[in-house]
């Protein structure tokens, strides 16, 4: 194992230094700061079930700020390294590929049965906690699946030849902005008794 760890040449720094990631690294913040607002207009509310809700959005919130820190800290990174390295410890990294492309699609279903499993018990608890429902759920299978580094994923999401990075940004920042979305619509439509 101190083989393996020996190899990792993560560090915690900022990993991404330009404005695309300062970006969403915002974004991520902002969208937290916003689920934290719901979560306490929530608790104001006083119905029956806004213990149960503002712990949805204060979850969210949490998740939200972690992803933020992340996307700096790119631990997914570390993670892939650490796999790297076991893969070759165990003789295995030849065969890689076929691992890569299983756990990516098991997490691409895994995402979509939570996703569907989730709306099911959001749905009655109105629009907005679905909408940043199927934010976090679709901005963690992407992290999950970009953490596999399979290589023809990370070409897509970053060396295609007409896209760029533009993809990669568009499709974290496309769940950032669902989550933060459905934070602004439960701020307008939930109502505080005065």
């Amino acid at each position: 194992m101190n083989a393996v760890l020996a190899e990792i040449t993560w560090r915690p720094r900022i990993g991404d230094a330009n404005a695309l990631a300062w970006y969403i690294t915002a974004s991520y913040f902002i969208a937290s700061f916003i689920c934290v607002l719901v979560a306490r207009r929530q608790r104001e509310t006083n119905s029956g079930n806004s213990d149960r809700q503002s712990r949805f959005w204060l979850i969210l919130a949490a998740t939200m700020f972690a992803l933020a820190w992340n996307k700096q800290l790119d631990f997914q990174i570390l993670l892939t390294q650490i796999g790297r390295e076991l893969s070759r410890s165990g003789g295995w990294y030849g065969q890689r590929r076929p691992i890569q492309a299983a756990f990516a699609i098991s997490c691409a279903a895994l995402g979509l049965v939570c996703a569907v499993a989730g709306l099911r018990a959001v749905w009655r608890k109105k629009l907005p906690a679905c909408v940043a429902y199927v934010g976090v759920i679709f901005l963690l299978t992407f992290i999950a699946i970009r953490a596999a580094s399979f290589h023809h994923i990370d070409t897509l999401l970053y060396g295609h030849p007409l896209l760029g990075s533009w993809l990669n940004t568009g499709l974290e920042s496309g769940g950032v902005m669902l989550v933060a979305l459905g934070g602004v619509l439960a701020l307008r439509t939930t109502k505080v008794p005065r």
